[in-house]
């Protein structure tokens, strides 16, 4: 097919260079460098990129260890689930509104929420004669 021939688009199709293994080295393999860190006190290799910095056993922060971005520790502190569940019941406050509306259901314009309402919006008023 089509796409196996002209490749996924995941890197470079070609090699750059080859490897010292002999093997094809890809543009890919060429921006991943591994880093790790290991904690004295646990014995404990670990890839800061992937723990936010520290040891995942302990909390210990090695020196080498890349702060990370703002943004990323602003994410870190909320709680996406009680987010998520509060716009959820937005969302469905927002639907039965809109249904209540199309039954009509909710006050014409200009009527008090104790007032009744003609259907249609179309405001009929009391005869005294």
């Amino acid at each position: 097919s089509a796409c196996v021939r002209g490749g996924l688009g995941l890197g470079a199709q070609r090699p750059i260079r080859q490897s010292p293994r002999g093997g094809a080295f890809t543009l890919i393999a060429a921006r991943h460098r591994r880093v790790t860190a290991y904690c004295e006190a646990d014995q404990w290799r670990f890839d800061p990129r992937y723990t936010q910095g520290r040891c995942p056993i302990c909390g210990w922060k090695p020196d080498s260890a890349a702060n990370a971005p703002r943004w990323l520790a602003i994410a870190n502190r909320l709680d996406w689930e009680m987010l998520g569940l509060f716009l959820l019941a937005d969302v469905l406050v927002l639907l039965g509104l809109i249904v209540a509306t199309a039954a009509g259901l909710m006050p014409a314009h200009g009527a008090g929420l104790g007032m009744p309402s003609a259907p249609g919006g179309v405001a009929s008023g009391v005869r005294t004669h």
